[in-house]
């Protein structure tokens, strides 16, 4: 429309359905029956002639890359100059159409989580991994400002490298584990982390299966179980737990792989990992008892039995890891191997 030759746009006070001019603006565009829109529109009066009225979303929905590729560089600055000037949603018409030019020669949509503007410091990070917009269009500093403040774009740093390329791998759950190549994926999460000031990280980590686990109630085993930060079955490893959880393979108990608690310690991006503890206290007045506490009552149990009237049949069938507290009660079965209070 910039280039067009001959082409005029009448006087926007006319244009606008002011009460001045409502029997010109009528004339010109005409008048539609009540409810009667697009292709089938009925007309009370027809316009002066086909389409004389445009809008943003009529213009804005015939924007190809096709037509893109074909303006020349000037036009693209008076297109940019003239989306600033547009109300907030007629804008985001626009961008979401193919609109930007990429260093690759194709034309897309202008998606902050998508696109990037091309950094000053290219030799930091792999821009072939990256949509850049095309340098030349970001000669014009207004074009470069609309981008910037308008359509949300920006460099890509390291948290969308490691955003876009190295957490998907994670997403299956099921990704073969090597201990070397985790230790270098878990140090790429901990630099974002620390790196992020725009709280991308959080979401991107929160449901994500990236946690490696092990089995807690097997001793020895290479088994590897991915689990996201959220879940309520993973510990901390220590000696107590291990004894708690030895053999217990009905809740599926797990600890933090190694690698996590050297690399990650407990917790990422506020993140917490893993119960700290399970919700047992020794109680001072009765060695050699730990005390299960649920929402159906506060109970001992130990190497002399339960407490009075209180039975394995009564605790163990309702309090399981994920429901009311992170316990695995089969040791209540097992009143041997559970750990020695020392209060």
């Amino acid at each position: 429309m910039f280039s067009v030759p001959g082409l005029q746009w009448i006087d926007p006070k006319v244009s606008v359905s002011s009460s001045n001019y409502s029997e010109i603006y009528r004339l010109l565009v005409g008048k539609a029956k009540s409810g009667s829109y697009g292709a089938q529109t009925e007309w009370v009066a027809l316009p002066l002639a086909p389409e004389i009225r445009v809008g943003h979303d009529e213009i804005s929905k015939r924007i190809s890359a096709d037509f893109m590729s074909r303006q020349t560089p000037e036009w693209l600055i008076s297109f940019f100059d003239f989306l600033a000037g547009v109300g907030p949603a007629a804008r985001n018409d626009y961008l979401a159409r193919p609109i930007l030019p990429l260093e690759n020669g194709a034309w897309v949509p202008a998606n902050p989580e998508e696109v990037y503007l091309p950094p000053e410091n290219r030799s930091s990070i792999d821009l072939t991994r990256f949509s850049i917009v095309k340098q030349s269009l970001l000669e014009s500093k207004s074009v470069l400002a609309f981008l910037k403040t308008q359509a949300g774009l920006h460099e890509p740093d390291f948290v969308d490298a490691v955003i876009r390329y190295l957490l998907p791998k994670f997403a299956s759950g099921c990704l073969p584990f090597d201990e070397t190549t985790y230790a270098k994926d878990l140090q790429a999460i901990a630099t974002a982390c620390r790196e992020d000031r725009h709280g991308r990280m959080l979401p991107a980590l929160n449901a994500l299966p990236f946690v490696a686990c092990v089995p807690a109630w097997l001793r020895e085993t290479d088994a590897v179980v991915w689990k996201a930060p959220a879940s309520s079955t993973m510990f901390a490893r220590t000696s107590n737990l291990e004894i708690w959880f030895a053999g217990n393979d009905q809740d599926k108990p797990l600890f933090l792989h190694a690698s996590v608690e050297k690399v990650l310690g407990r917790g990422a991006c506020g993140l917490q990992f893993s119960q700290d503890s399970l919700l047992v206290g020794c109680d001072p007045f009765n060695r050699g008892k730990v005390r299960l506490s649920s929402r159906w009552g506060d109970h001992k149990q130990g190497l002399d039995g339960f407490n009075q009237g209180v039975s394995g049949a009564d605790i163990h069938p309702r309090v399981r890891i994920g429901d009311a507290v992170p316990l695995c009660l089969f040791a209540v079965a097992h009143a041997a191997s559970l750990p020695q209070c020392s209060c």
